[in-house]
């Protein structure tokens, strides 16, 4: 459960939420992202960090998922076990100006903890497959030019 310290200087601390929940969320996220027309050329000889991410696709992912009205529900359910200066996170809670600057704080937190989870042993299991695959074409194109 971290707890994080927003631009405002309140504190949040964002629990993991039930299964149904995450798979909610993961499942929402999904949605909009498939119809976006993101994609990157990953370099296998270069660390995560080290990618040349589109940033106008990121963007866009951003908005896409940020203007679902089937994310922000998932997103406050996920909510509902985590607080902000000790009160519980609702939607009311960003009511006041100033509490709003720590919002996307908390989504972003809300969803690398969720989300992210899913997707870790998933990355570690299609990376070595996506090299092969990416080595058998560099081959294929190297003995077609032979």
């Amino acid at each position: 459960m971290p707890e994080i310290t927003l631009p405002s200087g309140a504190t949040a601390i964002i629990n993991i939420a039930p299964f149904e929940d995450s798979m909610a969320l993961k499942s929402a996220l999904q949605k909009q992202f498939v119809g976006s027309d993101f994609s990157f050329d990953y370099d296998f000889k270069k660390g995560a960090k080290e990618q040349n991410f589109d940033i106008a696709s990121i963007a866009k992912m951003i908005a896409l998922a940020d203007s679902s009205d089937e994310v922000y529900k998932a997103i406050f359910t996920c909510l509902a076990r985590c607080t902000y200066n000790g009160e519980k996170i609702t939607k009311q809670v960003f009511e006041p100006a100033n509490a709003r600057q720590d919002y996307y704080d908390i989504i972003f937190a809300c969803a690398k903890e969720n989300v992210a989870p899913f997707f870790e042993s998933l990355i570690s299991k299609w990376l070595p497959v996506a090299r092969a695959f990416q080595t058998n074409m560099q081959n294929q194109t190297e003995n077609s030019q032979k």
